[in-house]
């Protein structure tokens, strides 16, 4: 069975999609995807079954569309914007960090907890959540890398690999930890130590000129 993508949400939802969206989540991330019905998401938002069903034809839809609007609200407007900065090392800071806020968010590590808790009970659970999170971002991020390959400030490569390379530096052990309930809210000077030198390696590795210290 094929992974269920969804198209980015709009930037502003209808009042009753953004109450839908917003119970869904809450609900999920509470009592799992098995346990949460779409009765108990339509009482959750406030809405009749019917307008629940108008915009989502089942629970996996509606899931996935929870997910889009998640990684929508984190990462799509700050990796579009890092683009314009010419500053190319400041870019590579800025679009490292956002990546580290959505990895490091509390929705984010919630369900992602409960998506590997019930992926074995629900397989096509864990194909919807990578294709309309993951998927998603390192997407973005594999475009932004292949125009400064063309560009000429990175060296010519496989710009997918490096996004999945550059992601994997930014982020460090800070997830697995914070899955782990380890350490689930490092501060903000190990963030940022984590995240420079995550930049400043994958620019030793890629940058043409390899002014790594410049991030």
């Amino acid at each position: 069975m094929q992974a269920l993508t969804i198209d980015s949400p709009p930037t502003r939802p209808g009042r009753k999609l953004g109450q839908v969206i917003a119970a869904a989540a809450r609900l999920f991330r509470e009592h799992g995807f098995g346990a949460t019905s779409m009765d108990l998401v339509a009482s959750e938002a406030q809405v009749s079954k019917a307008t629940l069903y108008a915009y989502f034809s089942g629970k996996r839809e509606l899931f996935a569309a929870v997910i889009a609007a998640e990684d929508d609200r984190h990462s799509h407007s700050l990796l579009t914007d890092a683009g314009a900065d010419p500053d190319f090392p400041r870019a590579l800071l800025r679009v490292g960090r956002t990546i580290q806020n959505l990895l490091l968010a509390p929705e984010t590590v919630s369900s992602y907890r409960m998506v590997v808790g019930e992926a074995s009970r629900f397989p096509e659970l864990g194909r919807d959540y990578y294709a309309n999170g993951a998927a998603q971002m390192l997407g973005r991020l594999e475009e932004f890398f292949a125009t400064a390959m063309a560009d000429g400030q990175l060296r010519s490569g496989h710009a997918r690999r490096a996004a999945e390379q550059f992601v994997g530096l930014v982020r460090g052990d800070l997830m697995l930890r914070a899955l782990l309930g380890v350490h689930e809210r490092p501060g903000a000077d190990e963030k940022d130590s984590v995240l420079r030198a995550g930049v400043a390696t994958f620019l030793r590795a890629y940058q043409i000129n390899a002014r790594a210290d410049s991030a």
